[in-house]
């Protein structure tokens, strides 16, 4: 493709950006057995959400659409944990459909002055009993899984003052939705 060079050096940037904020992530981790601290500061979600999709633009076989409500105003947040949780969430999204299909993420802003982001897939979905199970340490349901994933998405989510759901992706699938203030 003619723009090759401008997306591989986009892209390289943004895969060494992504590297170094899971160093940090697992420095913190290794020093201090917790989460890093959140440091919050006025914030473009959308261009939050818009890095982690582009994160994926290579994958075959695979669309991320994002659709955004107009006037999403600026977020006090931590945008560095932000983004790890909706890679954290993206990714099993990812795992259940078998790195094939769509994701369809959605914002917009609710009567409580709440940005809702739903993040919605087309896997086989979640029993209600694992439901119940997601965000506690070391559930998974992979092989391969750790079991952090979703357990710390749910932390820095409740560090910010908000809270993630999970429900039914009708017919199948399931959504992801993440609340957060934003004050």
């Amino acid at each position: 493709d003619e723009d090759f060079d401008a997306v591989f050096k986009k892209s390289t940037n943004t895969i060494i950006a992504e590297v170094e904020s899971l160093k940090r992530l697992v420095d913190v981790f290794s020093r201090y057995g917790r989460m890093p601290e959140v440091n919050k500061a006025p914030s473009n979600l959308t261009e939050s959400i818009d890095d982690v999709a582009s994160l994926y633009k290579g994958f075959k076989d695979l669309d991320i659409n994002v659709t955004v409500q107009d006037e999403i105003p600026m977020v006090n947040v931590d945008s560095e944990q932000i983004k790890r949780v909706l890679i954290n969430i993206i990714d099993n999204a990812i795992k259940a459909m078998n790195n094939t299909g769509t994701i369809d993420i959605s914002v917009k802003m609710d009567e409580k002055n709440k940005v809702i982001i739903d993040i919605a897939d087309k896997g086989p979905g979640i029993s209600d009993e694992e439901k119940a199970k997601l965000f506690i340490p070391y559930f998974s349901k992979r092989k391969d899984g750790t079991g952090l994933g979703l357990a710390i998405a749910h932390k820095i989510v409740s560090d910010h003052g908000g809270r993630i759901l999970v429900r039914d992706n009708n017919p199948k699938g399931s959504i992801f939705t993440v609340e957060i203030p934003i004050t």
